[in-house]
């Protein structure tokens, strides 16, 4: 990302990080790739930037008025109290928090930087190729989550929100791991105009109710909309909708995940993303280590494959059609199959910008393109799909 006005610029010096580039940008604050210049290591920092409460002056973060600084003030405790929360856990598939510190009037956190892609961008790159993940994939990366988040639970810790583009699949061994605790957005947004602490659907009822106190059953539901997502291409309706139909004693109008994806996969499994989804809180599984012994026991009957990123074949996931022989059996992913996954992620957004053209076209020539036939045949699909490239 460039030309953002609001973050820190390339080559700022925090500490003994230096950052290299934003990595995303929300509401409720910026995330930079940033290198630790003494220990020479890549890592994620976030900034607390509420944009509501506060803007950068001079690269110091200043409340926009004698108002909202005890506000501002009061959610940078918070975000500050999380992150202490957050540093002392330790899980593989949990990001890695390692350092908290403040400057610039403002607060940071420190992360691993992991390599890889989202979950949510996985999943639409194998739709766009009419293909699914099978069962097996999809137990390899549900059990490493849940696990995950027992582990969190046992430590007095709510994610709140559970969601693909919250869970990143690491490039070096294709197991995924759980980003961006929600409890400092959470807090931060019981006083913002237009920042929701939550994500429709995969948040329930109960998360939305702020007179009681939340427990994991809000973690559990958001796990099963997270697996719904994947076994059926869609997500349901918000909790306002199902609450309101249901009250009216009308069906809830959240379709069963064994009902759309019947014959895809297993009725068990299906039957067990249908509870986590529940309406009522008291209905979803006790605990996520329910739901953990129920998926192994799906292990042990189906196996589990890996799922793999760009730069592998998807293994084991359903195919599509410019993945099968002329015999109309499977084949593994062929280097122009790997260039159009490739491109479909670079293109997700609309844009191609020079270092995804510069990535794109050296993948290219790794599997034999000459620079030219390669430029052509990039700008051919990004013609046919209507993208652009960036402006220089």
């Amino acid at each position: 990302m460039s030309d953002n006005l609001l973050a820190l610029p390339k080559g700022y010096q925090l500490n003994h990080y230096r950052i290299d580039e934003v990595l995303g940008q929300g509401g409720f604050g910026i995330v930079y790739r940033a290198h630790h210049e003494l220990l020479d290591e890549t890592v994620a920092i976030k900034e607390f930037l509420p944009v509501e409460l506060a803007s950068r002056a001079n690269n110091t973060v200043m409340p926009h008025t004698s108002q909202s600084r005890s506000m501002f003030d009061e959610c940078r405790k918070r975000f500050i109290d999380e992150g202490r929360v957050l540093i002392k856990l330790k899980h593989p598939n949990i990001v890695r928090c390692r350092d908290l510190f403040e400057a610039n009037e403002t607060a940071y956190l420190v992360m691993d930087f992991e390599e890889g892609l989202s979950f949510d961008v996985l999943l639409k790159s194998l739709e766009a190729q009419n293909g699914h993940y099978t069962e097996s994939q999809l137990l390899f990366v549900s059990i490493r989550l849940a696990e995950g988040l027992h582990y969190v639970h046992q430590q007095n810790v709510l994610h709140r929100d559970i969601k693909p583009g919250n869970v990143f699949v690491r490039r070096s061994d294709n197991t995924p791991v759980l980003l961006d605790f929600g409890a400092a957005k959470q807090n931060f947004a019981e006083v913002s105009q237009s920042q929701a602490p939550f994500t429709e659907f995969y948040a329930p009822i109960d998360q939305l109710d702020t007179s009681s106190p939340p427990t994991i059953a809000i973690d559990i539901h958001a796990f099963g909309g997270l697996l719904y997502r994947a076994v059926t291409g869609t997500v349901g309706p918000k909790a306002e909708t199902r609450t309101a139909r249901i009250s009216m004693g009308q069906p809830d109008p959240l379709p069963p995940a064994s009902q759309l994806a019947a014959g895809k996969y297993s009725y068990e499994f299906l039957a067990l993303i249908d509870q986590c989804l529940a309406f009522k809180p008291e209905d979803r599984p006790a605990s996520m280590q329910v739901v953990i012994d129920k998926l192994r026991a799906l292990k042990s009957r189906s196996g589990e494959t890996q799922i793999s990123i760009p730069g592998q074949p998807f293994q084991g996931a359903a195919s599509s059609p410019s993945q099968r022989s002329n015999t109309g059996g499977n084949t593994s992913v062929d280097g122009t199959n790997l260039l159009d996954e490739l491109l479909t992620l670079a293109g997700s957004d609309g844009v191609i910008s020079s270092s995804e053209m510069k990535m794109l076209l050296s993948k290219a020539q790794e599997i034999g393109m000459s620079e030219a036939e390669a430029d052509n045949y990039i700008t051919q699909r990004v013609r046919r799909e209507g993208w652009r490239f960036e402006s220089v």
